[in-house]
C-alpha cells in the first residue's frame, strides 16, 4: 500500500487543527479571567461603598443592605469563575507550534517537495528554444563548467 501525498498531508493538517485550538481556548480562558476580575472588582468595591453608606444618618438602610448582598454575591461568583479559569488554562496540554511537531515526525510521515523523481530529465530540461540555435544542451551548461574549471 503505497501513501498518497493526500494522506501525507492530514497529520500536517490536523497539527496546524491542535495548535488552533490551543490558542483559541487559551485566549478565550485568559480573557475571561481579566474580565471576571475586573467585574469581581467592581462589584466587590461597590459592595463596600454601599456597606459604608449604610452608616449614613436618615438613609434608607432596606435597599442599601440589599444591593450591597447582591454586589457581594455576584463580586463572590466572579472571583470563584475566574479561578475556575485559571484552573482550566494549567490544565490544558500544551501543544507546541507546528514546525516543532513537524519536527519531531518520522522522515516517512512529511512531505518534503521535490522530493519525487522529475517530470522530465535534465536533458529534455535543457532543450533548444528554437529550431534556428541548434546548440546541444551541454553548450547551454558552459558557463557553469567554466566557473568550476577556474575554482
Amino acid at each position: 500500500m503505497s501513501i498518497t501525498n493526500q494522506d501525507k498531508k492530514e497529520p500536517l493538517a490536523n497539527l496546524s487543527k491542535e495548535r488552533r485550538g490551543y490558542l483559541i481556548a487559551n485566549t478565550l480562558y485568559k480573557y475571561s479571567i481579566v474580565g471576571y476580575g475586573l467585574v469581581s472588582g467592581m462589584t466587590g468595591l461597590l459592595a463596600i461603598v454601599l456597606v459604608g453608606a449604610l452608616f449614613i444618618p436618615n438613609s434608607r438602610k432596606l435597599p442599601l443592605i440589599v444591593t450591597s448582598l447582591i454586589c457581594g454575591a455576584l463580586s463572590t461568583a466572579c472571583v470563584r469563575l475566574c479561578k475556575h479559569c485559571v484552573n482550566r488554562v494549567r490544565a490544558l496540554p500544551y501543544v507546541p507550534p507546528v514546525a516543532e511537531q513537524v519536527a519531531k515526525l518520522p522522515a516517512d510521515a512529511v512531505l518534503v517537495r521535490g522530493s519525487d523523481r522529475p517530470s522530465a530529465t535534465p536533458e529534455e530540461l535543457l532543450r533548444v528554444a528554437s529550431e534556428s540555435n541548434s546548440r546541444a544542451g551541454e553548450e547551454l551548461l558552459r558557463a557553469e563548467h567554466e566557473t568550476k574549471r577556474i575554482n
